[in-house]
């Protein structure tokens, strides 16, 4: 992977044709699986439909925040595919909700992509970046009032929970769902799997927040958010880069995240190298 500060960008179609079983492919399967992980812990006790079966997963929630997806679409070897892509459309319009199509590599079938463009869902990506953890750069300087701390207490999931509303700008009940999700389950609940929250604190006010997610063998970042008023100081990058040191300090060797515009040139800034497209098919009812 590259080294230095320029990005290796993958188009959606580069995507598309990247084998499963290549080491960029499996990455962002573990990725996949990694996020997954995520919307069944956000599932729970909410607004929600997840079926997750062995032709995928199907994530279907009323808010905006994290929407709907379906991921994990195995269907190699699937016969009437076309029946087969109705009957999911006929779930996402009982449930009365938009959904984002999302194609990782995968040994599903492989013209599903075209079959959904036919039907009129419009092609986005999202847009996923993976650092190598050997290949990072120089460690950002730490503002002189700014204190990390892992939230393993009531109080500090509670501040967590404050950042995260204030830095996604979400109502109270979309942070405290979140928060609910991630205390009422345990923080290992795989083999080989550990999450850890971060919080950042300026003059012991709760700024930022972030959430590193260890499952399926690759280290995934989520959550990282400033409130508006403490941006452009350095606090996502540096709690960005703290996650990062402790997957490399659990033996990973790459770390992927899902990034947002806003967010982008913090994460290439924190080492994250290489750029993969992942094309989402856009559902509306």
């Amino acid at each position: 992977s590259p080294r230095s500060g320029t990005m290796q960008k993958l188009s959606t179609e580069a995507v598309l044709t990247l084998s499963p079983d290549s080491e960029l492919g499996k990455l962002l399967r573990a990725s996949e699986l990694n996020l997954a992980e995520v919307l069944t812990l956000l599932s729970l006790g909410r607004d929600t439909q997840l079926v997750r079966d062995a032709l995928g997963l199907r994530f279907l929630c009323r808010d905006t925040n994290p929407g709907s997806m379906v991921l994990l679409t195995h269907w190699h070897g699937v016969a009437a595919v076309e029946e087969r892509i109705e009957r999911e459309f006929r779930r996402f319009d009982a449930f009365g909700v938009g959904v984002d199509w999302t194609l990782f590599p995968s040994p599903a079938q492989a013209d599903l992509a075209a079959r959904l463009a036919r039907r009129g869902l419009k092609q986005g990506s999202a847009r996923w970046l993976i650092a190598d953890l050997d290949a990072l750069p120089t460690r950002p300087a730490k503002g002189p009032n700014l204190r990390v701390a892992v939230a393993e207490s009531a109080q500090a999931m509670d501040d967590w929970r404050h950042a995260f509303g204030a830095g996604f700008a979400v109502t109270d009940a979309v942070a405290q769902h979140y928060h609910d999700s991630y205390v009422r389950e345990s923080r290992q609940n795989l083999p080989g799997q550990l999450r850890t929250h971060y919080v950042a604190y300026v003059d012991d006010r709760p700024v930022a927040c972030a959430m590193l997610l260890l499952a399926y063998g690759v280290a995934c970042i989520w959550d990282v958010a400033t409130a508006p008023e403490h941006r452009r100081q350095g606090y996502a990058g540096f709690l960005t880069r703290t996650a990062l040191e402790e997957a490399k300090r659990k033996g990973h060797k790459h770390a992927t995240l899902l990034s947002s515009r806003l967010g982008h040139s913090v994460y290439v800034a924190a080492g994250f190298r290489i750029e993969c497209n992942i094309p989402e098919y856009r559902w509306l009812p």
